[in-house]
């Protein structure tokens, strides 16, 4: 299967393009034929023909497929060469084996691939043709070469020996003392520095691991690609996943003791075009606070709050997106109504801590218990209070709903940016207006903004401000800003460098007395929004701007948030 291009072919097909004089193509091929040499050597090394270019005749000329260094990304070096041949000989000659990113590799000679920037190598062809392969051929240049073998420094050794790793041999690797102890140090460093999740992230020629510490990820280590493979087969035994999957996601737990202290995490393994990449999510009880005080709750709001959970039946909703806090607040509920003189019950996916006193029901989708499922088998169990984890669909909302009609007191998850939307939602889920009258108490929107750090903050004038942050104070400051002091982050060893220290809850409260409920009706969600926005309530803005003026976070952090 030599690839060919004869001194003539080539003439023909550059005198085609046009790009070259004719004259100077026919003067280069007279003395190609005199000197007996390869008409191609003469146009480069005369510059008359760029190398990229010539690749890319030989290409269309032999019906080849010409890779562009865009399309790296479709492409991923081959971890096991199909053929039982020593692919070494092919490597150290820019013969790569490789395969389509998202494509089960090929099993069979016929439909494997080879890329190359050497496409005339008659050795490798040769080689090849020994061996009996018959590959599919991949034309590039140089610089896209190269770009796919940075993206695969893990599969070939310096001399171009490909490093094929069974399930043994990453056992092994996960085993190693200096492994082991690299995992432990970018565990630990993480949780010295308060992180909720650890990131292993597979760059373009190597990994790089990045914490988020107060919701805002940060990068601090990088991993050759080698080393990152180990860890990575050492994470995924901790948490009891197949170190030989690289393909599909997977999702596991571990239980680990850092620093002396024992906690449980979360893994997720999801494989890309560049490597795998994993998010570990740290469970530590110690780091979360469930009392309603610690939470950062304006004394207003928690006023309403506290009220509303003196009832005995009802719904209270909590919204806001992933990540702003939604779960630990509800748990701060059921730790405040926990007086072991009630039955509380939750249903959760997933159960990320375990409350004392609380039974607390795991969602299992795939056996058949899934909310709604969950919810019916709970209200049999005679709870007082029910913490429903999430309502995503027309079942589960009218099932709480009604669950609260008949003396329950209900919290529950939904997806909305803010409290008065929960009732659009509710009734785009096709749940009847009067459900939703009967049975809400209160919706809470709520989001998480990063706290000063109280080593460091600074005071800064209000003229220093941007005219957008200053217009935004002025507007949601009813009091005004007279005599206010408004802070700005710095950055010390205390935070490390971050001007940040924790979070606390901005939220929006709002209560459905008897006047807005009546708004409620599948044709008046227009009325009711008409009402939110006549009496400008802007919960969420304003609780922000009070803590903003109180010191306790910086206008760029609260419009970061919520903007």
């Amino acid at each position: 299967m030599p690839i060919s291009l004869t001194n003539e072919l080539l003439a023909d097909s550059i005198k085609a393009r046009g790009t070259v004089a004719e004259r100077e193509v026919e003067q280069a091929l007279e003395y190609a034929r005199l000197e007996g040499v390869p008409l191609y050597q003469i146009l480069i090394s005369t510059g008359i023909l760029e190398r990229d270019d010539f690749l890319r005749i030989v290409a269309e000329v032999n019906c080849l497929d010409f890779i562009e260094i865009s399309e790296v990304n479709s492409l991923s070096l081959s971890t096991q060469f199909p053929f039982s041949v020593d692919a070494s000989f092919l490597v150290k000659r820019d013969w790569l084996p490789v395969n389509l990113v998202d494509v089960e590799p090929a099993s069979d000679a016929s439909s494997s691939l080879i890329l190359t920037c050497q496409p005339l190598d008659t050795e490798a062809a040769t080689f090849l043709e020994y061996h009996k392969i018959n590959p599919g051929i991949l034309v590039c240049t140089e610089a896209t070469l190269r770009a796919v073998k940075a993206r695969g420094s893990e599969v070939y050794d310096e001399d171009g020996s490909p490093v094929i790793y069974d399930s043994s041999t990453l056992a092994d690797m996960a085993s190693d003392e200096p492994v082991i102890n690299f995992t432990n140090y970018i565990f630990s460093t993480a949780l010295r520095n308060g992180a909720s999740d650890l990131h292993l992230e597979p760059l373009l020629v190597q990994y790089c691991a990045r914490m988020r510490v107060d919701g805002v990820l940060r990068r601090f280590e990088n991993i050759p690609p080698r080393l990152a493979l180990a860890v990575v087969s050492r994470i995924k035994i901790l948490s009891g996943l197949d170190i030989a999957e690289k393909r599909l996601p997977q999702d596991g737990k571990m239980s680990l003791t850092i620093n002396g202290e024992q906690l449980d995490a979360r893994v997720s393994v999801l494989p890309s075009a560049k490597g795998e990449g994993v998010v570990i999510r740290f469970l530590i009880r110690s780091n979360v606070s469930y009392d309603l005080n610690k939470l950062g709750i304006s004394a207003k709001i928690e006023e309403k709050i506290r009220d509303d959970l003196k009832r005995t039946a009802g719904v209270i909703l909590l919204t806001g997106p992933t990540g702003s806090g939604k779960t630990t607040t509800l748990y701060s509920f059921l730790n405040l109504l926990n007086d072991q003189k009630r039955k509380l019950i939750t249903l959760e996916d997933p159960v990320e801590y375990q409350l004392e006193g609380i039974h607390q029901v795991q969602v299992r989708s795939k056996l058949g218990l899934g909310f709604a499922e969950g919810l019916r088998s709970i209200l049999r169990q005679d709870p007082d209070i029910v913490m429903v984890g999430e309502i995503r669909d027309r079942e589960t909302a009218e099932i709480a709903l009604q669950a609260s009609l008949t003396g329950h007191l209900v919290f529950s998850t939904l997806h909305t940016n803010d409290a008065m939307s929960s009732v659009e939602r509710l009734l785009d889920l096709g749940v009847e207006p009067f459900l939703i009258k009967s049975a809400l108490i209160s919706v809470i929107a709520q989001r998480l903004v990063r706290k000063l750090c109280d080593e460091c903050k600074a005071c800064v004038e209000l003229g220093d401000l941007s005219q957008q942050q200053q217009e935004f104070l002025v507007r949601y400051s009813p009091l005004g800003l007279q005599g206010k002091k408004i802070f700005r982050s710095v950055g010390c060893s205390h935070c490390a460098g971050s001007g940040y220290s924790g979070r606390i809850s901005v939220m929006e409260y709002l209560r459905f007395d008897t006047e807005l409920k009546d708004l409620i009706s599948s044709d008046g969600i227009a009325r009711l929004l008409d009402a939110d926005s006549q009496e400008d309530l802007h919960f969420l803005k304003l609780d922000g701007v009070e803590k903003v003026l109180t010191g306790m976070t910086s206008v760029d952090e609260l419009l970061r948030v919520i903007s």
